[in-house]
């Protein structure tokens, strides 16, 4: 049985465009039920100037598309990339990588780390790692 989904109307706020909301409520192993936990893994990058941000976001999806569908087959079920807004001086980007469970989750991290990034360009990385316990 499918989760109940709710969609809100397209919005824009300065260059973000948000297509839709889902909303839906799915437990796993953490919450006790049975479903494999999922996995979700931050990368945040920050920058010292605009064009440097520029430079890292248009490498980062082209190696992104590059090895998009290796990720979907390992088990990669979302993937998200926000950049900081209304924050001036600051220039920050994050990508968000949601994996079906741990096994989808290191098959990817392989992939990932054997890709050829951008790592010329100047910039300070944070990484995190977490088991998605519920959502809504």
């Amino acid at each position: 049985v499918a989760p109940p989904q709710i969609t809100i109307a397209p919005l824009t706020h300065k260059d973000i465009y948000l297509d839709q909301l889902i909303c839906y409520n799915r437990s796993n192993e953490i919450s006790g039920n049975s479903v494999m936990a999922r996995y979700m893994w931050c990368a945040n990058h920050s920058f010292t100037s605009m064009e440097d941000l520029k430079k890292h976001l248009g490498r980062d999806e082209k190696v992104m598309m590059d090895i998009l569908p290796q990720l979907k087959k390992a088990g990669l079920t979302e993937a998200k990339r926000g950049i900081l807004t209304e924050a001036e001086g600051k220039y920050y980007h994050q990508g968000i990588l949601i994996f079906d469970d741990k096994a989808a989750y290191e098959a990817c991290m392989q992939i990932i780390n054997d890709a050829d990034w951008d790592d010329e360009i100047l910039k300070k990385n944070r990484y995190e790692t977490y088991i998605l316990d519920h959502e809504l």
